[in-house]
């Protein structure tokens, strides 16, 4: 299922930034067969019957959706037994435990403790790293008097939290906060799996307060101008963000300000950079409308910038007197247009498309506006002065030309110097400030694993310059005149044969790109001579709109198809079928389970990270969070019986065949309302039917906790990574966790 939906500034957010650890693994020669344990025994259920795309169909798994029904406990009560009697054995532990304490290791390597301030009004805000900390803790020093301020630290008993308050979210982890403008009340969004409690500080007195009567179910908060109120979106039974509501804290009154009553539209709240604005933004997955309300006059009814069209997606920011639109509109990797203030429908071009060069986000200031863009996959920055119209790029260094490009905070509307971070493959954090006037280039810290740092000897050092990364195109399968951008990281003497571990990494949905950067955990496969590869299928948005168009619908196919080329190239350079190991998570599970299908001898292992492996059922239950948001990523198989047949031919439960599989770790949770637990336990139930071989072994890791994203600390994370490494060593047969490659490019 979708991503989260979240701007990518989030510094801009939150004041802090929130680094996620996913995870991969590790190699060596020999095949050592699994621990044989006896697979959980296969469940008798009984069928019923509903109605299917208009027709009457047995249901067979309808004993699965019900938490409470026994068949369901019994199952994932004799999952959960096979999964600890695998993981708890001496040689899965001792594997499990030496990648946790790498990971551990590694991040105080590359985590500097404090990040560079980022100045918000007259505060200097800083987040603290400390070792054994699961959570970042945040601080604001004044710019004047230099007094410095604790704002949250969740490691110490959630502090902002009273005691008679504390049971609610005790379990419940920092999602964001908004700073009022006044800057002496805070108010903190506690996130747990993505429902929210919303908390207030006020940071003169520290008082705390947590709002009881308000839903669990809000998604966003903005302040208005006027003190002690703001503005929240709240969430409906099926977790659709669909209301806006003005709260006073002062009255405890809440008012509903707009409802959106199309089922397949979410909406959202933002301010506009100058704060002139507040924008309440309502999005399908194929057409935009945003509504404004002036901050200045809230009693000022809100006025509509552009109708809804099929078809045309905006975002709006303001500057100045004017409003700057991004649209598709005639645009097939967007272009900007503005417009004057109250005069909506006169869009005037600013930006013209350039079909070679998508534009994914855009921030405002006095004199320039600075475009986040993607080149033949590849990030870059463009500044423009927004009087002239002139233009120039931001040149930055090649030797971090494979990288991932994240704006900064950048609450300053009136400022000379823009703020990004760099993140390359091999490089966590490269913070740069840029001079709009004199183009000068500030290289403000600089994040690299210390090799040199490590007391340990059994953790092997890392050198960023001994790895390669290369972004290379193959050709479609398919269609010859289509190539396929892969990413592909290695020691740089690695010998070019059969003979290595190779991590393919899939995902391919929502036009959301697969970014080529930092990851701690990919650093211990690397060290250990694997090849990592990342498929920027179609489905994604690494090429523009036009590549996302031609992997969702109807044309899925495409995805599945580019995902198996990109093996299929790995296989004839790096590696072989009994070394080759797929990943993906949500929609990527998805491909993962397409290749176990129709591809099982492709590859050893696979991993999936709640895994949307149950398509056709999901997308006909309208009931579900997200079915309806979701008709146009995927068809109506309910209304249209070739959506049915075509989804059909391709969700993984629907194809499940007896015969060898891959080695599989499987996981899902109880509170994702993304992907709904059954859909992994389905998954995995199907093959304990169909599954005799016991060295096929098959794990479902079910969380009672966890939401769509995994665990919410850091140390969460990482026990997750090191289960997948220790599960992909024992499924390769990589014996020896402690062999490493050499600078030559020898295992030593």
């Amino acid at each position: 299922m979708p991503p989260r939906c979240c701007t990518a500034r989030v510094l801009r957010d939150c004041g802090g930034i929130a680094r996620a650890l996913t995870g991969c693994l590790v190699y060596e020669k020999k095949l050592e067969r699994f621990l044989y344990c006896t697979h959980p025994n296969s469940l008798h259920f009984r069928s019923f019957c509903g109605l299917y795309g208009g027709k009457e169909k047995t249901d067979k798994w309808k004993w699965m959706k019900d938490r409470q029904n026994p068949r369901l406990q019994s199952f994932l009560r004799s999952e959960r037994a096979y999964f600890d009697k695998i993981t708890q054995s001496p040689s899965f532990s001792r594997t499990k435990t030496i990648f946790y304490r790498e990971f551990l290791h590694r991040f105080h390597q590359t985590e500097n403790r404090f990040t560079v301030a980022e100045r918000i009004g007259s505060f200097d805000y800083v987040v603290e790293n400390r070792k054994h900390w699961n959570f970042p803790a945040y601080f604001r020093r004044h710019s004047l008097t230099g007094t410095t301020q604790m704002i949250l630290n969740q490691n110490k008993e959630r502090i902002l939290i009273d005691l008679q308050s504390f049971a609610l979210i005790s379990a419940m982890k920092f999602g964001s906060f908004r700073d009022h403008k006044d800057h002496y009340l805070l108010a903190l969004l506690m996130d747990d799996s993505e429902k929210s409690r919303l908390v207030f500080k006020n940071l003169e007195t520290q008082a705390t307060r947590l709002l009881l009567h308000l839903p669990d179910s809000i998604r966003n908060v903005e302040w208005f101008d006027a003190p002690n109120c703001f503005y929240y979106t709240k969430t409906d039974a099926l977790q659709r963000p669909s209301q806006v509501f003005s709260y006073d804290l002062c009255t405890d009154t809440h008012t509903l300000i707009y409802e959106e009553k199309d089922l397949a539209v979410f909406v959202d709240i933002s301010r506009s950079k100058d704060e002139k604005y507040l924008f309440i933004n309502c999005n399908s997955k194929s057409f935009s409308e945003i509504r404004a309300i002036s901050t200045y006059n809230p009693s000022e009814n809100s006025f509509i910038l552009r109708p809804r069209e099929p078809n045309v997606v905006y975002f709006a920011e303001h500057a100045s007197d004017r409003f700057y639109i991004v649209t598709n509109e005639s645009a097939c990797n967007y272009k900007i247009m503005e417009i004057a203030d109250h005069k909506p429908y006169e869009w005037q071009n600013f930006v013209p498309e350039d079909p070679n060069v998508k534009i994914e986000d855009v921030d405002v200031f006095q004199h320039h506006l600075v475009l986040y863009e993607r080149v033949q996959s590849l990030p870059r920055i463009r500044v423009i002065d927004r009087q002239t119209a002139s233009e120039f790029i931001v040149s930055l260094p090649e030797s971090i030309a494979c990288n991932r490009i994240l704006p900064g905070v950048n609450r300053a509307y009136e400022t000379s110097t823009v703020r990004f971070l760099v993140s390359t493959p091999f490089i966590p954090e490269l913070v740069y400030d840029f001079n709009l006037f004199s183009k000068q280039l500030l290289l403000r810290r600089e994040s690299m694993v210390d090799a040199n740092s490590s007391s340990e000897r059994s953790f092997r050092p890392f050198h960023h310059r001994d790895f390669v990364c290369k972004r290379e195109f193959i050709p479609s399968f398919q269609d010859a005149s289509i190539s396929i951008p892969i990413t592909i990281l290695h020691h740089r003497k690695l010998a070019l044969n059969n003979k290595h571990p190779t991590l393919l990494i899939g995902y391919g949905a929502y036009g959301t790109n697969l970014e080529a950067d930092f990851e701690l955990e990919h650093l211990s496969l690397l060290t250990r001579g694997w090849v990592i590869a990342i498929a920027h299928t179609r489905g994604g948005g690494e090429l523009g709109l036009p590549w996302y168009q031609q992997g969702r619908g109807s044309n899925k196919e495409h995805t599945f198809s580019d995902y198996y080329a990109c093996a299929r190239y790995l296989l004839d350079k790096y590696t072989s079928p009994h070394l080759l190991v797929g990943k993906g998570t949500s929609a990527g599970g998805l491909i993962m389970g397409v290749m176990a299908n129709r591809y099982p001898d492709l590859f050893q292992a696979l991993v999936m990270r709640v895994p949307f492996v149950d398509v056709l059922d999901t997308m006909m239950d309208a009931q579900l969070p997200l079915t309806l948001h979701e008709y146009e990523e995927w068809g109506n198989p309910a209304a249209d019986a070739d959506a049915r047949a075509y989804i059909s031919s391709y969700a993984p439960c629907e194809n499940v065949r007896p015969g060898r599989k891959p080695h599989m770790l499987v996981t899902g949770s109880l509170n994702d309302y993304r992907v709904q637990y059954w859909e992994p336990a389905k998954w995995v139930f199907q093959h304990r039917q169909k599954l005799k071989d016991p060295s096929n072994c098959v794990l479902l890791k079910m969380s009672d906790t966890d939401g769509h994203y995994g665990g919410s600390g850091r140390l969460d994370q990482f026990e997750a990574n090191a289960i997948e490494f220790a599960f992909l060593y024992r499924a390769l047969g990589l014996l020896d966790v402690n062999r490493f490659i050499s600078g030559d490019g020898t295992s030593v």
